[in-house]
């Protein structure tokens, strides 16, 4: 039976963490052998947010989006 295919860690980054993009955090990523898809979204309302996120696993960020609704609304 084939091995089934591993998902990569999704991480989501909400705003600019260490600059204008994610290239630091994929640098620590790729220096760390980590198998991690990360995604930078500028979200201008909580259905853009639940939509980008929404099979994330890990969140960078946060702010005036960040409601109770878009915490409800992501499973992970």
């Amino acid at each position: 039976m084939p091995r089934e295919a591993t998902k990569k860690f999704r991480v989501v980054s909400l705003g600019k963490i260490s600059g204008p993009s994610m290239a630091t955090e994929q640098k620590v990523f790729a220096d760390s052998k980590l198998d991690v898809e990360a995604v930078e979204a500028r979200c201008a309302s909580e259905d853009e947010l639940i939509a980008v996120a929404k099979d994330a696993d890990a969140i960078l960020g946060g702010g005036r989006l960040f409601t109770r609704r878009v915490m409800e609304a992501l499973t992970k």
